[in-house]
């Protein structure tokens, strides 16, 4: 239907009329309006895809997700003078599904079996280049066709219609069918199918951001649903049960190329921007492996999510940093840590996303991972970087709230008990090897008997009390148990002979004096350099203690905690007993408190 200012005027005559009569004989009913094309201006075209696609290369996302719905294994992105391609191996296209493909806001596509179901991912370059191209074959046909959409010719009109107030406004039917085509080409060989899609003359400055490598990957690794690294060490087995639990989970292997530069395979899970710049730039590169991520990861932990009525809305999978901190810099923009939404394989939002719903916030980023979403009713909004508001995405976000209570915070903590009892073990093997070796000096040493004894005693029976408590949170690794019972057997041992000489130093000094001049005796044609007194292991510094419990400070929170430190040092010498019995005390409490969450 012609736009209502190009009806004649008994045409629109006939059509007030025609609702000027269903309305008196309604009696006060309402009655259906018709919508006219005309009623639909061709700014929405530049409205949508300035509104939705506000990243440039958010067009590339759209025409990659295309290519995931045709079952595309392989993908290339290419980006050569002003011109971006994406090319791929899927089912292609013929005349019916490219005269679909044209088709604004309509799309045949499935919302459980496809990404793409909205219809307007085709124009999400509109705003970005002047000539948009879709070329297709399928399989099994020699037929190669080619749509065209003159986006310039599309703008200049529009812009022709603004600055002049008088003009007729054009329709979005009409200004797409003035300026749209459909070409046959030369047949090729019918075994062939792919699609290839090029935005030409792309403005200068959005083609500056599609040829920046390092940021073109990252956008790629955090929205497409990119293949894991071979060299991630859980990739394949993470990959394999996705298969299992998530309907339409596909993975994509993305070719990346740029003038000038060697074409990469991007891959998730695999070497960051970095290791790949230094392993391009040696010289020796062709005699080494190339590089690989450098994370140590726990085994992934695989997780079927479901709601309070049984139903499963998400499966996830987990890895936890043996390493007990966070995975990155918190300065940094999170590339690997936390978790991020996906459907079908295409990221919702970003690594932030789920922070809120993790129950100690200090322990979410030490993990990676990933959150399938499966329930059709959770659906993303246009711009992907949530769900559209609704009561199924609140059961969902409270139904991974309540999993990862159940079952991610248990198992940091039980990490982190762990790894704390580990560390505190060895720090008390090593206080244990200076009070033997100090307590073994030779008998004419000033200190054989003074008020230090006393101190030992209290330090040997503190450290008895905690090897024990210690060894109950590491009761999983045999051979610690073993050697913390070791140790302890070792502390008793000493603490028995330290009492034994302070209730009868006398005899005591006397054994040990003789001991002495019995080794001195036997050694005195060969005298040997006494062996160094050991040096005292440093108490941690507050600062670390904070780190060591994942609680993060804000500037001001560590310049007081610095002030303190400094007072503290002026106070208390830094190896004397009261420093470290605060020290203790405090970490005992910092413990408590990030326990609490």
């Amino acid at each position: 239907m012609p736009s209502q200012k190009n009806l004649s005027s008994s045409e629109q005559l006939s059509l007030l009329d025609q609702i000027s009569e269903q309305l008196a004989a309604s009696s006060s009913k309402p009655v259906n309006l018709p919508l006219a094309s005309g009623d639909i201006g061709g700014e929405l075209i530049a409205i949508l895809s300035k509104g939705l696609y506000t990243n440039p290369l958010d067009c590339l996302r759209e025409y990659a997700q295309n290519a995931v719905d045709a079952k595309a294994k392989e993908l290339t992105i290419k980006i050569t003078g002003n011109t971006a391609m994406i090319f791929d191996t899927g089912v292609g296209m013929g005349l019916p599904e490219l005269l679909e493909a044209k088709k604004f806001g309509l799309s045949p596509k499935s919302i459980t079996q496809h990404v793409g179901f909205r219809g307007i991912g085709i124009y999400s370059g509109f705003d970005l280049c002047r000539r948009l191209l879709v070329t297709s074959k399928q399989a099994g046909s020699p037929e190669v066709l080619r749509l065209a959409f003159e986006f310039a010719r599309m703008k200049e009109q529009l812009e022709r219609e603004r600055n002049d107030p008088d003009s007729s406004r054009t329709s979005l039917i009409d200004l797409l069918s003035a300026h749209t085509t459909i070409a046959k080409l030369d047949d090729e060989d019918p075994a062939t199918h792919y699609t290839t899609v090029e935005l030409r003359d792309i403005q200068p400055e959005h083609i500056a951001l599609m040829a920046d490598r390092r940021r073109l990957r990252e956008y790629l690794l955090q929205n497409l649903p990119i293949a894991f690294s071979p060299s991630f060490q859980f990739g394949a087995a993470i990959d394999a049960r996705l298969r299992e639990v998530v309907p339409g989970y596909q993975t994509v292997l993305v070719r990346l190329q740029l003038d000038g530069q060697p074409e990469e395979v991007v891959q998730k899970y695999g070497p960051t921007h970095q290791q790949l710049a230094e392993y391009a730039d040696d010289p020796d590169r062709d005699k080494k492996d190339p590089p690989a991520l450098n994370l140590t990861l726990a085994a992934p932990l695989f997780r079927e999510v479901r709601n309070s009525g049984g139903q499963t809305v998400a499966f996830y999978w987990a890895c936890l940093n043996q390493k007990r901190k966070r995975l990155e810099s918190a300065n940094d923009k999170p590339q690997f840590e936390g978790f991020i939404y996906k459907v079908k394989g295409f990221s919702i939002g970003d690594r932030d996303k789920l922070r809120a719903l993790f129950p100690r916030v200090q322990l979410y980023p030490w993990f990676t991972g990933e959150v399938y979403v499966v329930d059709p009713t959770v659906i993303p909004n246009a711009e992907r970087n949530d769900f559209e508001t609704s009561a199924s995405k609140t059961a969902l976000e409270v139904s991974i709230l309540d999993d990862f209570r159940t079952a991610l915070k248990p198992a940091a903590e039980k990490f982190q008990a762990t790894a704390k009892a580990e560390e505190a073990i060895q720090k008390n093997a090593e206080l244990l090897d200076k009070l033997e070796l100090d307590f073994n000096r030779s008998a004419g040493d000033e200190r054989i008997l003074d008020e230090s004894d006393l101190e030992r005693v209290t330090q040997l029976s503190n450290l008895i009390e905690d090897l024990t408590q210690r060894k109950r949170a590491v009761k999983d690794n045999a051979p610690l148990v073993a050697s913390t019972d070791g140790l302890i057997s070792r502390s008793k041992g000493l603490l028995k002979a330290t009492k034994r000489l302070l209730e009868n130093p006398g005899s005591e000094v006397a054994k040990r004096r003789h001991s002495a001049e019995s080794s001195s005796s036997e050694q005195s044609d060969h005298p040997t350099t006494p062996p160094p007194a050991p040096t005292p292991v440093k108490p941690p510094r507050l600062e670390t203690l904070f780190s060591e419990n994942s609680i993060e400070l804000n500037p001001q929170a560590t310049k007081l905690l610095e002030l303190f430190q400094n007072a503290l040092d002026d106070l208390l010498p830094v190896h004397s007993a009261e420093y470290r019995r605060f020290v203790t005390y405090f970490a005992e409490r910092l413990s408590d408190a990030s326990d609490l969450g």
